[in-house]
């Protein structure tokens, strides 16, 4: 008597295709590579004790503290607009790789992980005082106002 024995399923050695950040839809309703700076300082547990270091760039404390000696007591991550990007995030420290970062962002962006939240509104989205008026801060921190009116003016000249 003869047996036949089967072939075995033959494992795939081609690569499945990975998502890309458009793939993901946050729970903003937005695609992680729509989000912005505003939208990941949510998550960002001393986001109030920010550096500004330039125009839309900030020091914070890393997300991932446990990888740094005290606790990340100086400030070490870096979060900016990019030019490719939306947002570059990045830790100064080689102790703290950017991959365990973004994971963490990403997570909390789809909503994987049901984390709490600040309350960070973006510096774009002005509300005016009773007289119609919106107040801006000089580099020096001298308060000027600034009517609404011109301020639709500006916004309809920019569309």
């Amino acid at each position: 008597m003869r047996l036949k024995l089967r072939e075995k399923d033959k494992v795939s050695t081609e690569r499945r295709p990975s998502k890309t950040v458009d793939d993901y839809t946050c729970i903003n309703g937005k695609s992680l590579s729509e989000q912005t700076i505003y939208d990941y300082a949510q998550f960002i547990p001393h986001w109030d004790t920010r550096k500004e270091i330039g125009d839309e760039c900030f020091v914070v404390r890393c997300v991932n503290p446990y990888n740094h000696k005290n606790m990340d007591e100086h400030p070490s991550m870096m979060i900016s607009k990019g030019e490719k990007k939306n947002v570059v995030i990045h830790c100064r420290l080689e102790s703290c790789p950017d991959i365990q970062i973004l994971e963490y962002f990403k997570e909390r962006l789809i909503g994987e992980v049901d984390a709490p939240r600040s309350n960070v509104r973006d510096p774009k989205k002005y509300k005016a005082d009773k007289n119609g008026n919106v107040f801006f801060k000089t580099r020096h921190g001298t308060p000027f106002p600034v009517p609404v009116s011109v301020l639709n003016k500006l916004k309809e000249g920019s569309k």
